[in-house]
């Protein structure tokens, strides 16, 4: 497979594939779009992806991948879409993913992410969907996202988070669906948010708002 230097898409999504992505992957310099989601592939995805710097889209969901997520990612300065979720990936999200200022999904949901959000998602203006939701992420929301302007649709049910809302959210004046319900959350609502007026959905239940 790594042989094929010319192949620009690689589809193979809905299949029963399994086993390990194979590192020569990284070979396929010419690749925008890779295809994996719902299949049956196991192991770490390979630090090599990273040398596919002509990316624009990655589906691997649906599939039982592990480890953490590659930060070698960082190498693909075109990716707009990122579909990781329904797997078992583990440790953080990466802050490099802040240098991806084309990214306009981030798909993670439903894997086993910890720790904070980084504020380094506050860079990706061009940003338009953030699904972290069913993850075990804990902390303060970072006021920093309140920046992306393009973000239509957050999705942060059932994790961890405490703290209050932020204020600089307000900002948010594409947002149409806020999803935060089933966290650890106090305060009240911030009168910023009467600034929200594309927005649609509003989850905040399952709190302690």
């Amino acid at each position: 497979l790594g042989l094929l230097a010319a192949l620009e898409e690689l589809f193979a999504y809905n299949n029963q594939l399994n086993g390990t992505l194979p590192t020569e992957l990284g070979s396929l310099t010419a690749v925008t779009k890779l295809s994996l989601g719902m299949n049956d592939f196991t192991g770490s995805m390979p630090t090599e992806l990273g040398l596919m710097t002509a990316c624009q889209k990655i589906w691997a969901h649906t599939n039982n991948f592990n480890g953490s997520i590659p930060t070698e990612i960082i190498a693909m300065p075109d990716l707009m879409i990122l579909y990781l979720y329904n797997n078992s990936l583990s440790g953080t999200l990466p802050s490099q993913l802040g240098a991806l200022t084309f990214l306009e999904t981030v798909s993670v949901e439903v894997n086993n992410l910890v720790g904070t959000l980084p504020t380094e998602l506050g860079l990706l203006t061009a940003l338009t969907s953030l699904d972290i939701q069913t993850n075990s992420f804990t902390g303060i929301f970072p006021t920093e996202l309140g920046q992306l302007t393009e973000l239509q649709y957050l999705y942060a049910t059932k994790n961890l988070f405490n703290g209050t809302l932020p204020k600089e959210w307000g900002q948010l004046v594409a947002l149409q669906g806020l999803f935060v319900d089933q966290n650890n959350l106090v305060g009240t609502l911030p009168t910023e948010f009467g600034q929200l007026t594309a927005l649609l959905d509003l989850m905040i239940n399952d709190n302690y708002l």
